[in-house]
Order: structure tokens, then C-alpha cells, then sequence
């Protein structure tokens, strides 16, 4: 209930209404306004506030999230899959001039701080993608939808095309293979560099394809990673360091999924970088 206490002037309603199942949910935000929320986005939005140190919320309702952080105003829409992180553990990343390969750009948290930078990003779940491209308008980088690639394919060790698990609606729109659904195109790092690089930066965000997608790669060019991992880092530190990168493991933790087929994850980041 932390979270709540930090975000929430009312918590002690809010979090009740949240453990008594409500449909819905009137909160008042500490730096922010007051809104009904349905009970899911009211803990998002905790989790927002309990990510981002110090933002300060503009709008919120049920179709759209606009907030303060970092000297910089963002709005999403479909914020009930915002992934804050996504947005607080990429910042320090320098990307100004750089080309930038955004993998699993989701619904736009990375992508947004990456766009004004010239980013190729690709999203595999055509509902994510959609999202993704709203918020790339919404947050005034509307040049970047044409002027930077974003693309509807999937990343993995080899180039294919997959069906992809249909979910219904509500869930987190995680790619996952199915033998019916959409068809996805999937395609290996050196085909996207191919087609859109050189890059010198890659970032992933992949849930468990990051492994393979190194370990099938040259990374060619490629001079900086910031690679979210699932399953722990050892994998992809043999892999970089066979491959002349320098790595550091950042922000270890560990966590319980029940939905993943594997739901003890050990998640992180491995930075890599080399100077040659």
C-alpha cells in the first residue's frame, strides 16, 4: 500500500475500494488532479507515480494520461499498458545523433524520448503498434511516424512469420507465438540493419526474445545495447563479451508472473558498449 500512500491523499479509500474488486475508483492525487478511474488504471496510475520520482500530473481520465517528468510534458493514451520504466531507465541513455533501433517500442514510452533522435522502432502486437503510432502524433514527434521507420515485425534469431496469440481485452499486450491469430512478420537484428541501419545504439525490450536475437546477430556497427532481460543476464554476457562488448548488469530484481510460462523472472538490464 506504499504505493497508494504516496500518490493518494484518500489512500486508505482508494486502496480499500481497490482490495474490495470496485469497478470503479474516485482518487485524489497528490500532485495532481481528482478523477474516477476504473480499479486497474488507479493502480497504474500508483505505479506511474511510485516509478517516476517527482511527476506531476496534467490530465488523466480513461482515454488519456498527460504528465510532468523530467523537463519534459508526456501524453499516452491506452495508459493501462504504460510501462513507466520504460520511460525512467532509458533516460540517461545519450542518443542525440545517434541511430537508434528501438526493439519492443510497445506503446511509445522509449519510443517517444528516442523519436526526436531519428529512431527505427518495430512493435510486434498490431494493437500495441497502433497505440504506439497515436502516441508518437500525440506527443509532437508526428514527423518521425514518416520521417523514422516503425515497423509491425516481431524479433527473433531467424527471419519468419509467425501467428501471434490473440488476448482478450484488458490483457497486457505481450507477443507470444500461436498456431492461429495475425500473421507477424519476425525478423533477425541483421535484417533490420539491413533494411533501416546502420544503427549504433539498440535498445530491447523483447520478454524473453532477447536472447536468441543476440546470439543470432553480428551487431555490426553497433557501438551501445541496453537490453531488458527476463531470465537473467548470463546468456547475454556470454554473447556480447564473445562479440567484444563490455557489459554492466543493472537494476536486478526478481519477480512473479503467474500469466508467463515461466513465471520466476529475473529481470534487469545489461548496458554493452564498445569503442572499436
Amino acid at each position: 500500500m506504499d504505493i497508494f500512500k504516496a500518490t493518494y491523499s484518500d489512500w486508505p479509500i482508494a486502496a480499500a475500494q481497490v482490495l474490495m474488486r470496485s469497478e470503479r475508483v474516485r482518487v485524489h492525487l497528490r500532485r495532481g488532479p481528482s478523477v474516477e478511474l476504473p480499479r486497474k488504471k488507479a493502480v497504474v496510475l500508483a505505479i506511474v507515480a511510485h516509478y517516476l520520482d517527482g511527476v506531476r500530473f496534467r490530465a488523466v481520465d480513461e482515454y488519456m494520461l498527460s504528465f510532468e517528468y523530467a523537463g519534459k510534458v508526456w501524453s499516452f493514451r491506452g495508459w493501462e499498458y504504460l510501462t513507466p520504466d520504460g520511460i525512467r531507465d532509458y533516460l540517461p541513455l545519450r542518443v542525440e545523433g545517434k541511430r537508434v533501433l528501438d526493439v519492443g517500442a510497445s506503446i511509445g514510452e522509449s519510443a517517444v524520448l528516442f523519436a526526436f533522435g531519428g529512431a527505427r522502432m518495430v512493435e510486434p502486437h498490431p494493437v500495441s503498434y497502433s497505440i504506439l503510432l497515436e502516441n508518437l502524433r500525440l506527443n509532437g514527434v508526428s514527423g518521425a511516424v514518416t520521417a523514422v521507420n516503425v515497423v509491425n515485425v516481431a524479433v527473433g534469431d531467424r527471419d519468419d512469420d509467425v501467428h501471434i496469440k490473440e488476448r482478450p481485452p484488458g490483457s497486457t499486450y505481450r507477443f507470444e507465438a500461436g498456431s492461429t491469430g495475425p500473421i507477424v512478420a519476425v525478423r533477425n537484428l541483421d535484417t533490420l540493419t539491413e533494411l533501416y541501419g546502420p544503427f549504433d545504439l539498440v535498445k530491447m525490450d523483447c520478454v524473453g526474445c532477447e536472447y536468441g536475437a543476440i546470439g543470432g546477430a553480428s551487431l555490426r556497427g553497433v557501438r551501445e545495447l541496453m537490453i531488458e532481460f527476463h531470465h537473467g543476464p548470463e546468456g547475454l554476457l556470454d554473447a556480447l563479451i564473445g562479440k567484444g562488448f563490455h557489459c554492466r548488469v543493472m537494476h536486478r530484481r526478481y519477480y512473479y508472473d503467474p500469466r508467463s510460462d515461466h513465471p520466476c523472472l529475473d529481470l534487469g538490464y545489461v548496458y554493452a558498449w564498445r569503442h572499436d
